[in-house]
């Protein structure tokens, strides 16, 4: 969930897990509800990790966007 990201997030090692998954959430980005040490960058790299990761298992997800509508929209389509 973004509000659980912080500047020391770790992904790595995360992708063995992920084989077992039918889909992935909620992830996405907020600049509305997450504390102030979940800063948007660090939301947006782990967003991305799990995007790509779902699009590489072609799972599905489920989306955060609370304040950041277009944001999410843009990573989506990247």
């Amino acid at each position: 969930h973004p509000w659980m990201v912080r500047p020391d997030t770790c992904l790595e090692g995360l992708e063995p897990y992920l084989d077992d998954c039918d889909f992935i959430g909620e992830i996405g980005l907020d600049r509305v509800w997450a504390p102030r040490e979940s800063r948007l960058q660090d939301q947006v790299r782990v967003l991305r990790f799990f995007l790509d990761e779902a699009k590489e298992r072609s799972l599905t997800v489920n989306l955060h966007t609370k304040g950041c509508e277009e944001e999410v929209l843009d990573e989506v389509r990247r």
